[in-house]
């Protein structure tokens, strides 16, 4: 049996207010659907059974698009949060992240929405090497194999 999993960086965020947990700006939700779009394109190769985000509201807010394309449940998945850099040691957040790795690397078919701080390590922990997934996109590890990476920026359509 095939494993994969998608892992999406959360989409632009509203910057009117830096220090908050802000949503979406109007050019995140259009990183959304240009997303679901790529994605539609994939179909049924990359349909998620169950989508895990981030607390942040950018993450969720990027999440229920998908969720709501796939027709899958969201839940919140704290350990999918960015570091917390008042309180959590860079050791703190690899552990925190290798254990979510490990508990979940076999569920295939399940979509995580976080941070550019948390993708590049999952996928480092997956054996796979990522210096940026950007705002807004995708990439897939499909039998221990790298695929996808930030094609949502420079995908067209059809």
């Amino acid at each position: 049996m095939d494993i994969w999993q998608l892992f999406i960086r959360h989409a632009h965020r509203d910057t009117s207010a830096r220090d908050r947990d802000n949503g979406l700006s109007a050019k995140g939700h259009e990183q959304c659907e240009r997303l679901v779009e790529y994605l539609k394109a994939r179909k049924p190769l990359r349909i998620p059974l169950k989508v895990l985000s981030s607390p942040k509201i950018r993450c969720m807010e990027t999440a229920r698009y998908v969720a709501e394309w796939a027709g899958c449940p969201l839940a919140i998945e704290d350990r999918l949060d960015e570091q917390d850099l008042g309180g959590e040691s860079d050791s703190q957040f690899f552990s925190r992240l290798e254990d979510f790795f490990l508990e979940n690397q076999f569920r295939s078919k399940l979509c995580l929405v976080s941070h550019g701080d948390v993708l590049p390590i999952l996928a480092r922990i997956a054996g796979q090497s990522i210096d940026e997934v950007k705002k807004g996109d995708v990439y897939w590890i499909e039998n221990k194999r790298l695929h996808g990476l930030n094609a949502v920026a420079t995908y067209r359509g059809t």
